[in-house]
């Protein structure tokens, strides 16, 4: 375990570095891109962020040669959970949320990196993802494990679950053209098993097993996944919570996502502000062998750039001062992965091992604070 935490401080040190590079040499495989000025966010979408914070094209690289989060303990053959992050994705952000979630439940995870710009649905409609390379990317995945007739385990927050959405909703139509043929052709659907937090989308295909976390102060999935118009998939299953005190005590008042996108006109993240994240980081001594501790750093900065002069981290570093609209977004307290990671729990566990006989949605109450539970 020590050499595993020593692994990653190196690898901090040397992102510092080397940052300004499109292509590093501390990537595990040699296609792998690092995130640095000179690289095109959008270019990324529908990559494989693995956990060395490298990312692959799907098109070149086999997911199963890219490197997971993998949590200290967990067993180097674990099954993968597939993650799909929000919008204005950020890929240092989003592999410090999921290396917390790898730690907290023991699990391997690989992403499938969302560039998309997702602000827009925050305050006024829906995102239309109804294709794009993140879709594609997730709609691939899902197709190999089928044809192996093997599970297939996937998480995404906010605009990603629309990703999701879109993806499954492609394969169902895929599985009906394909088979022509009377029966249940939507059966293998039910390989499927997938947890939303705070999702926007409001349409999920029957078939899949779900699981829709939901806080309750967060505005989000009140328009999309528990709105009065949405169709979570039959059988799926609402958990709600009311996030404990202590997640949330870094804002004295709740500012919701509308009001934050509307303060800070947010624009989609850069790798350029990545590079000036990584470099902060670094001389904090965070990152990705500290995932908590990071994760802690950059809320409170998030909060000092949506509440000024609301103590916390101070005044936010110079060089982070063009990169807030990705941090104050992935951070807000009450729709963050801070806030959701740490209610998740196993999903059999959960949801209940035995597919239920009703379709009817469910819904359930999460204690405060939450069970500590390991594993998928």
């Amino acid at each position: 375990m020590n050499r595993h935490w020593l692994w990653w401080t190196q690898m901090i040190v040397a992102l510092g570095i080397a940052v300004a590079l499109p292509v590093s040499a501390d990537c595990s495989r040699p296609e792998g891109i690092m995130p640095g000025p000179g690289v095109d966010a959008q270019t990324l979408d529908g990559f494989y962020l693995g956990g060395d914070i490298c990312l692959y094209d799907p098109a070149s690289v086999s997911e199963e040669n890219v490197p997971r989060f993998r949590g200290s303990r967990a067993a180097t053959d674990a099954p993968t959970l597939y993650y799909v992050n929000g919008a204005n994705g950020s890929p240092v952000i989003t592999a410090i949320n999921v290396a917390a979630l790898a730690e907290t439940s023991q699990i391997s995870v690989l992403v499938i990196f969302y560039a998309g710009d997702g602000t827009a649905p925050l305050t006024q409609a829906l995102p239309a993802v109804s294709s794009g390379a993140a879709v594609e990317t997730l709609k691939g995945v899902i197709a190999d494990h089928l044809a192996r007739q093997e599970p297939v385990h996937i998480r995404g927050g906010s605009a990603g679950t629309v990703v999701i959405s879109e993806a499954i909703h492609g394969t169902r139509n895929r599985l009906a053209r394909e088979t022509r043929l009377r029966g249940n052709w939507a059966a293998p659907l039910g390989l499927l098993r997938v947890e939303t937090h705070g999702s926007v989308a409001r349409d999920f295909p029957d078939g899949p097993r779900y699981i829709h976390y939901a806080a309750k102060p967060d505005p989000v999935p009140k328009i999309g996944v528990v709105g009065p118009v949405a169709h979570p998939g039959a059988r799926a299953l609402i958990a709600s919570f009311r996030p404990d005190r202590s997640l949330i005590a870094r804002s004295e008042a709740v500012v919701s996502v509308a009001q934050s996108v509307q303060k800070l006109n947010v624009r989609p993240a850069s790798v350029g502000d990545d590079a000036a994240l990584l470099s902060v980081l670094k001389a904090k001594g965070l990152g990705m062998d500290k995932p908590f501790q990071t994760q802690d750093f950059i809320a409170e900065i998030s909060r000092a750039a949506l509440i000024p002069g609301g103590g916390g981290a101070g005044a936010v570093p110079d060089v982070l001062k063009d990169a807030l609209t990705f941090l104050s977004t992935a951070f807000l307290a009450v729709h963050g992965a801070q806030t959701y990671d740490p209610y998740r729990q196993p999903f059999d566990v959960l949801y209940g091992a035995e597919l239920p006989v009703s379709p009817r949605v469910r819904n359930i109450e999460l204690e405060t604070p939450p069970p500590v539970l390991e594993g998928l």
